[in-house]
C-alpha cells in the first residue's frame, strides 16, 4: 500500500510526503511466517487515524500451534523514530486514543523482541490465557539509550451470548540521559461484551447487537518519586439488520494527573454507519470527535472528523 499526502494548518506552509507499506505471509497447518516494511513519512497525513507519522520499521513474526492447548507467537523489529518532538502535523486521534505510552526523548533506532503464549482449557470451553513478555532497546546517533521492559497475562472467558477479560501489564523504562524519568508502570484491563440476535438452530440472524464495556486503570511511579495516573472507560455497541446496513457508536473517556499533579481529562465519541449499494457497491458514514485537556491551556487540544467512503467492487 502507498500514499501520497498534502497537509497544511491555516496561515502556514504546507508538507507533502509519502508512506509505503509493504507485507508478506506464509500460512501453513501449524506454522505461519510474516515479514513486512513500513516507511511513513514525518509530515504523512491520513484522515483514517491508522498510520502513525515518521516511522520506518522492518519486521519479521511467527507464529506456531505447538500443541492443541497451546500456541506461541514471535516478533522482532528494528524501526527507526524521526519524531524527537510531538508529530508535526500531529496525527488524527484514534478513537479511544492510543493509550499513554513513556515519552522517547531522542530520534533513533529501536530493536525490539516480543514473545506471546496463548494457552486454551479443554475441561473449560471458552476459557482462555494468554501470557507476554518482550523486551526493546533504543539507542540515538549522540549515544543516549533506553531500555522497556514488559510483561503481562490476560484472562479470557467466551460464549455464545456474552464474554469477559481481565489483564494485567507491568513496564519498566530505563533512560540513559534522564534517570529522573526512569519508571515502572502497572496496568489493570477489563471488559464486558453481550451479544443479541434472532439466530435460531434453523435459521441465520437477520438482525444482530453487540455492546462491551471495557476500562484500563493505570499508574506510573517514577524514578523521582512522583506518580501519573490514566484511567479509562469506553463503550462500543455495535447492530446490523439485512435489509437496512451496519451501525456503530463508541463513547468514552478518560481521566487522571500526570507526573507534576496537573489534571488530565479526555472524552471522545465515534459513529459510523454503511450499507450495501446494489450487489456491488457500498456507502459509508462517519463522524468522530475528541476533546482533551481543555482545562490546561498549554496542551488543549479538540479535534472533529467527518467523511464519506464510496466502493465498488469490479
Amino acid at each position: 500500500e502507498g500514499g501520497l499526502s498534502r497537509y497544511g494548518e491555516k496561515g502556514l506552509d504546507g508538507h507533502r510526503d509519502r508512506a509505503l507499506i509493504v507485507d508478506g505471509g506464509w500460512q501453513g497447518d501449524k506454522l505461519g511466517l510474516r515479514l513486512g516494511h513500513h516507511d511513513l513519512g514525518r509530515y504523512y497525513a491520513s484522515l483514517s487515524g491508522l498510520a502513525g507519522a515518521g516511522i520506518r520499521e522492518t519486521y519479521a513474526n511467527a507464529s506456531w500451534q505447538a500443541a492443541q492447548w497451546m500456541s506461541l507467537t514471535g516478533d522482532v523489529r528494528r524501526s527507526e523514530n524521526q519524531m524527537a518532538a510531538p508529530p508535526v502535523p500531529p496525527p488524527p486521534p484514534t478513537i479511544p486514543p492510543t493509550p499513554v505510552t513513556p515519552y522517547t526523548p531522542f530520534v533513533g533506532k529501536t530493536e525490539a523482541a516480543n514473545l506471546r503464549a496463548q494457552f486454551t482449557f479443554l475441561d473449560v470451553p471458552g476459557l482462555g490465557l494468554g501470557l507476554s513478555v518482550g523486551e526493546s532497546h533504543g539507542k540515538s546517533s549522540g549515544g543516549s539509550s533506553n531500555r522497556n521492559a514488559n510483561q503481562g497475562a490476560n484472562l479470557t472467558y467466551m460464549q455464545p451470548a456474552w464474554n469477559a477479560s481481565l489483564g494485567y501489564q507491568n513496564s519498566t523504562l530505563k533512560n540513559s540521559i534522564a534517570a529522573g524519568s526512569d519508571s515502572r508502570s502497572d496496568t489493570w484491563t477489563a471488559s464486558y461484551g453481550r451479544n443479541w440476535s434472532d439466530a435460531t438452530a434453523v435459521a441465520p440472524a437477520s438482525w444482530m447487537l453487540n455492546a462491551t464495556a471495557s476500562g484500563s486503570f493505570q499508574r506510573q511511579h517514577l524514578e523521582n518519586g512522583t506518580t501519573s495516573t490514566l484511567n479509562t472507560l469506553n463503550l462500543v455497541v455495535m447492530g446490523e439488520r439485512s435489509q437496512w446496513g451496519r451501525l456503530s457508536a463508541i463513547l468514552g473517556g478518560s481521566r487522571g494527573h500526570d507526573a507534576t499533579g496537573g489534571e488530565l481529562r479526555q472524552h471522545w465519541y465515534q459513529l459510523d454507519a454503511g450499507r450495501a449499494l446494489g450487489q456491488r457497491g457500498g456507502i459509508r458514514l462517519y463522524l468522530r470527535a475528541m476533546s482533551s485537556f481543555q482545562d490546561r491551556a498549554a496542551i488543549a487540544y479538540r479535534d472533529k472528523t467527518a467523511g464519506v467512503q464510496l466502493s465498488y467492487a469490479f
